[in-house]
C-alpha cells in the first residue's frame, strides 16, 4: 500500500473547492488503496488462540518437546532419559515464570496512571474474571419491555441527545445577551492560526497509541502510523486548507456512542452513560487546533487562576490544596466557615453554541478562525452502536463534543466568566466541579453571603442555559461539636414567581415546582477526597483502611507467582498512587487516623518480601526503596512547598536583618488553634526549616527531590514524628 501511495498525485483532492469534499475525496482514495492491497482468501484460517495471554509460539514448541521427552522416558525409563526430562522441565518452568513476569510487567507499565486498566491486569494475573460487560437484550420503555435491537438503539440515542429539561429556557437572540454575566474581557487582538507543518503532523501521528481498533472511517491507528510518511503532505494541505476557508470536514463531525452501564437495573436507560467515539483523523485535526488555541489563550492570560481543570501544570492536588488551605486558614482566624459545592446537570452537554461563539468572538477568535469553530460546532450528528446494530442519526444542537480533544477547552472558555463574578466567597474550580469557601465573624452574615452568591449563580446559570443539579450541597465547618444552622438555603428556579429574575421579591407568590432546598451535609466528596465538618479526615482514613485490606487480599495471591520486582510495580500502581492522592491535605491529621493505614502498609511490605508479621518493617522499606506513610506525607509536602515557591528558590518573609536570615529559614505562620498545626500551611515551612542547608544548594530540582527522599529515609518512626513537633 505504501508503494501505491508513494505515486499517488492526489489531483482530485487539490481540485476540490470545499473542505468537506476535499477530505471525503482523500478518504475515498485511501479506502480504494486499501481495497486494492487487501488479499481476499476463500479459506479463512483462524489464528492460533493461546490458553494463557502470556503464552507464545516458542513456549508452545518447548512444551511440546517436554511432552515428547516425557513420552520417551515413559517408554524407556532409564536414568539418562529421566535426568534429561527433569532438567528440561526445570528449565522450562523457569522460562515460563520469566515470560509470564515480563508480560505482566510490560502490561502494568503500559497501564501506568490508569487504575482501571491496572486492576484489569491484576485480575488477569489472578485468573479472575473482571466485571463482565452487561448484555443489553431488553429495556423498559414507558412501562413496556422492548426486545427489538434497533428500537433499543434508537431509544438510547433519544435519551442521550435529549435536551427537554432545558425547555424552560427560551432561545436567546444575539441581542438578548446580558453582557455583565456573559462577556469576558474583550480583546482588541485577534487569534491567528499558524499553518501546520508536515513534521508537526508526522510527530503527532507517531505519538498515537498502537491500537488496532478501527476508526469510524475504517482506519486503525496502527495503519495510519504505517502509512504516515506517504500521507503527511496531503494531510498538511487539507488541514491548512481548512484553516484558510474556515471549515471543518463534515465526515469528522459524526460520533458513535456506546452506552456504558453504571449501576442499578440494567433495563433502565437512566442507569447508562454515553461514551462517544470520534474518528482518529478528527483527533489529529483537533490536537493541532488545540495547540494554537492554548497558545493564544495563554498569551492573553485568559483563564482565571481559580480554574485548575485541563490546564498544563495544574492538577486536582493543586485544587484540593488551595481549597483545604482556605478552610484551615479561616478556622484558625476564628471565622465561621462554610463551603458550597456546585454540581451542574449535564454540564458539557448543555453548552449553548450561540453563547459560546459570542464569547469566542469577544476574546479574539475572529475571521476564518471564528468560521472554523462555527463550522466545528454546527451539523454534528451522533448514533448509538449497540449489539452490532446502529441507530438512526440524531442532530446535536447543544453541547461540546464528548470524547473530543477540543471539548474540554471550549467548556473552559464557556465557564470562565462565572469565576470572575463578584462573589463574596472564594472559588476553586476543576472544570465544572466548583467549591466555594465562606468566612465571616457572624453566622447570620455568613448565611447572607451564601445567599448572595447563590443568586449570582442563579442568574449566571439562567444566562448560560445551564441547570443547577440537586446534588449541590452545603457544609458548615467547625472544629468541635456541630455548627449553628441559620435556615434552609433555597435555590429558586428562574421562573419562580417569588424571585423572578426580571422583577423584585413578591411576598404573595409561591415557589416554582423546580425550586429546591440545597441539602446540608456533614461530609462531602470533593474531587475524590471526603471532607468532614470537623476536618478530622476520619472518613478518608476509613476508606483507605478498607482499600488497604482489599489490596492485601490481592497480594496474598500475587506473591505466589510474582517476583519482588513485579510486586513492587503493582504496589506503586495500585496502592501508593491511591494513598498518595491528596495526602498533602489529609496526611497531617491525628495519629489515631494515620496509624491504622500505616499498619496495613507494613503488612503489604512484609507480604512482598515474604516476612513474618513480627519482622522489623523499616529495613524492609529501605530494601524496597519505598517510603512509609508519614515519610511519604512529608516528602509530598516538601515537593508541593517547593513547587509553590518556585522550586528550590524559596522566597522568605524576613522584615529585619537578623543572623537567622543567613540560614534561609521560611516564616512559620502563627496558630490560634492546635488543629491548624495539622495543615499544609503550618507543616510545610516547619519541615522546610529542618532540611539540611547544604541540601538546598543542589543545582537541579530533580536532585533536590532525590536528596530529600534520602534525607527522610534516615529517620525511624519515632524520629519522623518528632521532626516537626512543637516544643511548648
Amino acid at each position: 500500500m505504501n508503494y501505491n501511495l508513494r505515486f499517488e498525485n492526489w489531483t482530485n483532492v487539490f481540485d476540490c473547492t470545499c473542505a468537506s469534499a476535499a477530505f471525503d475525496c482523500f478518504i475515498g482514495i485511501l479506502q480504494n488503496h486499501i481495497s486494492l492491497c487487501t488479499n481476499i482468501s476463500s479459506v479463512s484460517k483462524k489464528p492460533l488462540k493461546f490458553i494463557q495471554p502470556w503464552m507464545n509460539h516458542i513456549l508452545c514448541k518447548k512444551i511440546k518437546f517436554k511432552h515428547k521427552l516425557h513420552k520417551k522416558f515413559s517408554k524407556n525409563p532409564n536414568i539418562k532419559n529421566k535426568k534429561r526430562y527433569k532438567n528440561y522441565a526445570k528449565k522450562l518452568k523457569k522460562l515460563i515464570f520469566v515470560t509470564k513476569e515480563n508480560f505482566y510487567k510490560n502490561k502494568l507499565n503500559s497501564a501506568k496512571g490508569n487504575t482501571r486498566k491496572e486492576w484489569t491486569v491484576v485480575n488477569e494475573l489472578l485468573n479472575r474474571n473482571a466485571k463482565k460487560t452487561v448484555s443489553i437484550d431488553s429495556v423498559i420503555l414507558d412501562g413496556v419491555t422492548v426486545h427489538d435491537k434497533v428500537q433499543i438503539a434508537n431509544a438510547f440515542n433519544e435519551k442521550f441527545a435529549d435536551t427537554n429539561f432545558l425547555s424552560s429556557y427560551p432561545a436567546f437572540s444575539s441581542f438578548d445577551f446580558p453582557s455583565d454575566l456573559i462577556d469576558d474581557i474583550s480583546q482588541q487582538q485577534s487569534c491567528y492560526f499558524e499553518p501546520v507543518t508536515s513534521s508537526e503532523i508526522f510527530n503527532l501521528i507517531l505519538s498515537l497509541d498502537n491500537s488496532n481498533s478501527f476508526s469510524l472511517l475504517g482506519f486503525s491507528n496502527f495503519l495510519i502510523k504505517k502509512i504516515a510518511y506517504n500521507i503527511v503532505d496531503i494531510l498538511q494541505y487539507l488541514i491548512n486548507f481548512c484553516f484558510e476557508v474556515g471549515s471543518f470536514p463534515n465526515s469528522l463531525k459524526v460520533a458513535h456512542v456506546i452506552p456504558l452501564f453504571k449501576k442499578g437495573d440494567c433495563k433502565n436507560l437512566d442507569n447508562f452513560r454515553p461514551i462517544s467515539l470520534l474518528d482518529t483523523f478528527s483527533k489529529i485535526f483537533e490536537k493541532l487546533i488545540k495547540k494554537r488555541v492554548l497558545s493564544y489563550l495563554t498569551k492573553i492570560s485568559f483563564f482565571s487562576n481559580l480554574q485548575f481543570g485541563f490546564r498544563i501544570g495544574k492538577s486536582t492536588d493543586d485544587a484540593l490544596l488551595k481549597f483545604v488551605s482556605e478552610l484551615y486558614e479561616n478556622l484558625n482566624s476564628s471565622y465561621k466557615t462554610a463551603a458550597l459545592f456546585i454540581d451542574i446537570k449535564k454540564a458539557f452537554d448543555c453548552v449553548n453554541h450561540a453563547i459560546l461563539l459570542h464569547k469566542m468572538f469577544k476574546i479574539g477568535f475572529r475571521g476564518k478562525v471564528f468560521d472554523l469553530f462555527a463550522s466545528y460546532l454546527s451539523s454534528r450528528k451522533q448514533c448509538v452502536v449497540l449489539n452490532g446494530v446502529q441507530s438512526n442519526f440524531k442532530d446535536i444542537e447543544l453541547g461540546v463534543p464528548q470524547g473530543s480533544v477540543l471539548g474540554p477547552i471550549l467548556f473552559l472558555i464557556y465557564f470562565n466568566s462565572l469565576l470572575v463574578q463578584n462573589f463574596r466567597g472564594t472559588l476553586t474550580a476543576f472544570a465544572d466541579d466548583v467549591g466555594i469557601t465562606y468566612k465571616n465573624k457572624v453566622h447570620f452574615d455568613l448565611f447572607c453571603d451564601i445567599n448572595h452568591d447563590v443568586d449570582i449563580i442563579r442568574r449566571w446559570f439562567f444566562a448560560h442555559r445551564l441547570i443547577l443539579s440537586t446534588k449541590t450541597k452545603l457544609m458548615y465547618f467547625c472544629l468541635q461539636g456541630s455548627p449553628l444552622i441559620m435556615s434552609d438555603l433555597v435555590y429558586h428556579h428562574p421562573d419562580c414567581e417569588k424571585f423572578l429574575i426580571s422583577s423584585s421579591f413578591n411576598h404573595s407568590a409561591i415557589c416554582h415546582e423546580h425550586c429546591f432546598v440545597i441539602e446540608l451535609v456533614d461530609s462531602f466528596f470533593y474531587l475524590g477526597i471526603p471532607l468532614d465538618k470537623n476536618l478530622t479526615w476520619s472518613v478518608q482514613s476509613q476508606n483507605l483502611e478498607t482499600y488497604s485490606l482489599a489490596v492485601i487480599r490481592q497480594f496474598f495471591h500475587l506473591k505466589k507467582f510474582c517476583s519482588v520486582n513485579l510486586l513492587r510495580n503493582i504496589y506503586f500502581a495500585l496502592y501508593q498512587s491511591k494513598i498518595q492522592y491528596g495526602i498533602i491535605c489529609w496526611g497531617g491529621t491525628y495519629d489515631c487516623y494515620i496509624t491504622p493505614i500505616l499498619i496495613k502498609q507494613k503488612c503489604l511490605i512484609r507480604l512482598m518480601l515474604n516476612k513474618s508479621r513480627l519482622h522489623p518493617s523499616l529495613e524492609l522499606f529501605h530494601q524496597l526503596k519505598i517510603l512509609p506513610l508519614k515519610h511519604l506525607f512529608y516528602f509530598c509536602t516538601l515537593k508541593a512547598f517547593f513547587r509553590r515557591c518556585g522550586y528550590w528558590q524559596v522566597r522568605f518573609c524576613e522584615n529585619y536583618n537578623l543572623r537567622r536570615n543567613n540560614l534561609r529559614l521560611a516564616e512559620i505562620p502563627s496558630y490560634n488553634v492546635n488543629h491548624f498545626l495539622n495543615s499544609f500551611l503550618s507543616i510545610a515551612p516547619r519541615l522546610y526549616n529542618k532540611i539540611p542547608r547544604d541540601l538546598l544548594n543542589v543545582p537541579t530540582y530533580t536532585k533536590l527531590l532525590i536528596g530529600m527522599k534520602v534525607w527522610l529515609s534516615r529517620f525511624n518512626y519515632d524520629e519522623i514524628d518528632n521532626l516537626i513537633k512543637i516544643v511548648s
